[in-house]
């Protein structure tokens, strides 16, 4: 009995040192609710150091010098200056508004032409049957010819000139006179300083008058007489009429408007108006 007893005195005092069955600790897997002891750590280090840092100063917005753009190229300033109007503009377009209230015809025109090499137009001025040729001098306009057809100015050659060399030439026909041209050669624009020749059909080679040894230097001239006895220019001279790119109607018109047509012929741009059966121009 005894032995018994002391057997179960032993087996109740290893019951009660068994630990309480608790599962061991994962060291491959951190706990989800506790951080790394080294991690804690670095958070406090870093919200001590910003807590004690001064705060950081803005910086200064950069700036890009005039001109430039964020693509780095630079801006091109457009500014529109006023088209100036020079004195001949303004005084041809006060000839032209003059001629337009005197005319009465509705195949009147005007045209800007280069004549000689200058930086100033000459102006022609076409109204039925007579033509007007004005060049500026001493701060005006001038008359340098004056001429009338039996057809309207503006038909066929009745008015040629060769650019930049002062020579125009203007178309006659008479009855029973002959038909041709009168040349005009002007070394500067003047009507008093001028060389005057004429091609005329009947003195050509078998013509109804003696020949006219001036024919000798067609060639030179670009005119030519054919079989039939027309005179004809070359292909050198200019026809100023329908068909020219630089004739408009004759309405009024304003200094700015005629300056801009004289850009366009010093431009070699062109934009000729119907002379027959289209809109009258308008004022700008």
């Amino acid at each position: 009995m005894k032995r018994l007893a002391l057997l179960m005195l032993l087996l109740l005092t290893l019951t009660a040192c068994t630990p309480v069955n608790v599962p061991p600790a994962d060291y491959d897997t951190p706990s989800e609710t506790s951080a790394p002891e080294s991690e804690t750590a670095s958070e406090t280090v870093t919200e001590t150091e910003s807590a004690t840092e001064p705060p950081a100063t803005a910086r200064p917005a950069e700036t890009q010098p005039a001109g430039s753009t964020d693509s780095g190229k630079e801006e091109t300033e457009t500014t529109t200056e006023p088209l100036e109007i020079p004195a001949w503009a303004e005084d041809y377009a006060a000839l032209i508004r003059r001629q337009n209230a005197d005319s009465e015809h509705n195949d009147a025109a005007y045209a800007l032409i280069r004549l000689d090499a200058d930086e100033i137009p000459e102006l022609v001025l076409f109204d039925d049957l007579t033509m007007q040729v004005y060049y500026y001098a001493d701060n005006a306009p001038a008359l340098l010819l004056e001429d009338s057809y039996k057809s309207t100015a503006i038909s066929g050659q009745n008015l040629c000139y060769q650019p930049e060399t002062g020579k125009l030439a203007s178309y006659f026909s008479t009855m029973g006179g002959g038909s041709g041209f009168n040349l005009f050669f002007y070394e500067k624009l003047d009507p008093r300083n001028v060389t005057r020749c004429c091609f005329n059909s009947i003195e050509a080679e078998g013509g109804e008058m003696p020949y006219n040894s001036l024919w000798d230097r067609a060639e030179e001239y670009d005119i030519s007489c054919g079989e039939d006895f027309q005179v004809t220019l070359g292909k050198s001279w200019i026809h100023i009429g329908e068909g020219f790119a630089d004739i408009h109607k004759l309405v009024p018109v304003t200094g700015n408007k005629l300056t801009l047509e004289w850009n366009n012929i010093l431009a070699d741009v062109h934009a000729p108006d119907a002379l027959h059966g289209g809109e009258d121009e308008t004022e700008n």
